[in-house]
């Protein structure tokens, strides 16, 4: 569902539209400015709108496991292609950079990942 607080006069009057501009299944008008949730939010001119997202905790944590198992083996792949001073010494500079690059990003995603188990 689409929650929106505003003008509830002009809402309501809009609110068939909206639903189908943003493919909500439903539309909720309120005169109290929208908390904010689980979903995105947006406050435009005096006007606030969340698009409300249920998920299921279960199923989102099993994703997000699974893809910290993923990065977590790419990690380790990483770290034993640097670990290799055979890799490093012969490898063009720009491979060998590469691969630090991708280990420290693939570091920082597994961080956020964590960060979202946590707040499940």
């Amino acid at each position: 569902p689409l929650l929106m607080a505003g003008d509830v006069d002009f809402l309501t009057k809009w609110q068939e539209i909206i639903r189908t501009l943003s493919k909500s299944s439903e539309v909720i008008i309120s005169e109290e400015q929208v908390s904010k949730g689980n979903g995105p939010t947006a406050n435009i001119d005096g006007f606030s709108l969340m698009l409300h997202i249920e998920i299921d905790p279960e199923q989102e944590r099993q994703k997000i496991e699974n893809e910290m198992t993923r990065i977590s083996s790419e990690i380790e792949r990483d770290q034993a292609k640097l670990k290799n001073d055979n890799f490093v010494q012969k490898a063009p500079e720009q491979v060998v950079e590469k691969v630090r690059q991708l280990l420290a990003s693939n570091l920082e995603q597994l961080l956020v990942l964590e960060g979202q188990l946590k707040k499940l």
